[in-house]
């Protein structure tokens, strides 16, 4: 009867394959991806994303840069599997302009709940 929710930075599907968000559908009620950038180059200098965390990604490209696409890929498709889907950002770590841009990302992603944390 419990409701879960999971904070998550997306790259399950990276890690663990296509099926995760399947497989995480099946216990979690809810969850808040953190978008964290506008873009890909603003992620990686946020995140910094570890390519080692992504063993079975070679001959797939940049690892790095595959962390900024798996995490829209989830972002995107969570809703599908989701009671409710949020997309968060650190506000400290951003320009005003650069908050409304990751607003903006997300709606397009069809998500309509942005937290700035």
């Amino acid at each position: 009867g419990a409701t879960i929710r999971l904070n998550t930075n997306g790259h399950a599907c990276l890690i663990h394959g296509a099926s995760a968000l399947a497989e995480l559908a099946q216990a979690v009620d809810h969850v808040s991806v953190s978008l964290n950038a506008p873009n890909c180059r603003r992620y990686l200098e946020l995140c910094r994303p570890d390519p080692c965390a992504y063993p079975n990604t070679a001959g797939h490209g940049a690892p790095e840069e595959l962390a900024w696409e798996a995490m829209i890929d989830f972002l995107s498709r969570a809703p599908a599997y989701f009671k409710s889907v949020q997309a968060s950002v650190v506000g400290a770590a951003l320009q005003n302009d650069e908050i409304e841009s990751c607003r903006r990302l997300a709606r397009s992603l069809g998500i309509s709940h942005f937290r700035v944390r």
